[in-house]
């Protein structure tokens, strides 16, 4: 139970550093701009209480379940089990549960990647939408002349000899201007279900793929 709560503990803090990085790095471009677009060089959209409250909801609702660690116990029972059975010695039982636990570690860090990856994203859609609304009320106030046009976004994929073929596929239809973020899902969901992929949360990633989403400006 210890080793499950320090599991859990850490990828929550990295996911929720993660999420903070996404938010403040896709708004700090975006005030420069809004200083400039509305002449006041001390404009700034700040990370605020309510920001906080949805990175906790973000990444509270994405983390590992108890899923992994059932897995990981019912498959050293077995081995456990398996052993006596067969009369193993002590030495190839030990190595049995080796090799289960490295098996299932990789697991581990491989879903515990895709959380931060999901969380920075996320982080980023969040920093992207609030600076939307921020603009827009601006322009509602008369503050900006320019009138918002409606955000589209775009996954940058990083190619790799491990990048699968399904987001090799994604990175060659996603138009240069981007696509609205439902238009944007609806395609990853159609390429991802010819690939035999089960895809979830804004960015839609797979374990072990590294994209990341972006504003087209």
């Amino acid at each position: 139970m210890g080793l499950r709560v320090k599991f859990l503990e850490a990828i929550r803090a990295d996911s929720e550093k993660a999420y903070e990085f996404g938010f403040k790095t896709a708004v700090k471009d975006e005030n420069a701009i809004l200083r400039k677009d509305t002449a006041n060089k001390k404009f700034e959209i700040e990370w605020d209480l309510v920001d906080q409250e949805a990175m906790d909801v973000a990444t509270h609702s994405q983390m590992i379940t108890d899923d992994y660690f059932t897995s990981t116990n019912q498959q050293a029972k077995q081995v456990i089990a398996e052993s006596f059975a067969e009369q193993r010695s002590i030495p190839k039982t030990v190595e049995a549960l080796r090799s289960v636990l490295n098996q299932e570690t990789w697991k581990l860090e491989r879903l515990a990647r895709t959380n931060i990856i999901n969380a920075s994203n996320e982080g980023r859609l969040a920093g992207y939408e609030k600076v939307s609304a921020k603009r827009q009320q601006l322009y509602d106030q008369g503050k900006i002349t320019k009138k918002p046009k409606e955000d589209k976004y775009t996954l940058i994929v990083a190619f790799g000899s491990r990048t699968c073929d399904a987001h090799r596929e994604l990175a060659g239809k996603i138009p240069a201007g981007g696509l609205t973020l439902d238009k944007l899902k609806e395609l990853q969901i159609s390429i991802g279900a010819r690939h035999g992929m089960t895809l979830s949360g804004n960015s839609l990633l797979h374990a072990n793929q590294r994209t990341v989403i972006s504003r087209v400006v």
